[in-house]
């Protein structure tokens, strides 16, 4: 006896490609994430603005991460002939247009920023939607092929993770002037008379910025070079805003000093709460006002500033 199925034969395939791409869009924002870095966007798109919002985080759990076990239940929903598939996709359909529409609109006209991954999965959403309907024999992906395929997807998404995103705007680096990229502000470390200038966007909590910061202060202490430290929180890492707002309290003379503890520290976040009171947003604000008009996308990221001005791709390590 042929097994029916509760979705026409098309709509049921529709439906299957479009929870595979929505997983492998989920992969590669989640994994990117977990890197502590932006997901590989095109230059002027919204990835890294949207990962800084409290949305990104509903709960303190990463929405992406949210995003993949629902579309993988939608998956499991259009790969089997269960009652209970019908069941499950009449149930998180609604919800899932409804939140993906809320979740558009939010990045759009509140956040003013467009990532093409989240409108890839707003968009399999929306499939996902249009197919749950009609009743035909199901001649489609069978199940093994929907569960090597979602393997598939969340594979690459992986590798796309692993690519990395455009570091930042490279024409907006040249129209930034360098006053306006290295303030008098900002804490700087090494020789006034140093030749080379280099403006290093960090963040206290993050761990690729904890790894380089030995060589930044080996490079401070050559005498050849004067590094400019700029505060860039990356709401992916915990506590990183208030972390980044107490060390930019820190007095000018203290600062290096506090800053190489808590940059040591096991728990940068637990030290500067403990010994620093206060916290200054100002400071940290500008700083990201600078990042967000050079479209910066990860930390660490170095800046040469002087004698020419260019963008510094490999951060020293230990």
């Amino acid at each position: 006896m042929k097994t029916k199925s509760f979705i026409r034969e098309n709509n049921l395939a529709g439906g299957q490609i479009a929870s595979i791409a929505s997983i492998f869009a989920c992969t590669v924002l989640l994994l990117s994430e977990s890197r502590g870095a932006a997901p590989p966007c095109l230059i002027g798109s919204g990835c890294e603005a949207l990962s800084q919002t409290a949305i990104a985080h509903p709960g303190g759990v990463p929405l992406a991460l949210i995003g993949l076990f629902y579309h993988t239940l939608v998956l499991w929903g259009f790969g089997t002939s269960r009652p209970s598939g019908r069941m499950l996709l009449g149930g998180l359909l609604p919800v899932g247009v409804l939140v993906s529409a809320g979740l558009t609109f939010y990045a759009l006209f509140v956040v003013r920023a467009f990532c093409p991954w989240c409108s890839l999965s707003a968009a399999a959403t929306l499939v996902q939607a249009w197919a749950f309907t009609g009743e035909a024999p199901s001649r489609a992906i069978g199940g093994r092929s929907v569960a090597g395929l979602a393997a598939l997807a969340a594979g690459a998404g992986f590798g796309v993770s692993r690519l990395g995103p455009a570091p930042l705007d490279l024409r907006a680096l040249r129209a930034m002037p360098s006053e306006v990229l290295s303030p008098n502000e900002s804490r700087v470390r090494g020789s006034a008379k140093a030749k080379r200038t280099v403006v290093v966007f960090a963040d206290v909590t993050c761990p690729g910025c904890r790894a380089a910061y030995p060589g930044w202060k080996r490079m401070a202490e050559g005498g050849r070079t004067r590094i400019v430290y700029r505060h860039f929180p990356n709401r992916a890492h915990r506590g990183a805003l208030e972390a980044c707002q107490r060390l930019a309290s820190v007095a000018p003379a203290d600062f290096w000093r506090v800053a190489d503890a808590a940059y040591a520290a096991p728990d940068p976040v637990a030290y500067l709460r403990k010994r620093i009171a206060a916290q200054d947003a100002s400071a940290v604000s500008r700083d990201l006002g600078a990042a967000r008009e050079l479209r910066i996308a990860q930390t660490p990221l170095m800046i040469e500033v002087a004698p020419e001005k260019r963008y510094l791709p490999d951060p020293p390590h230990n």
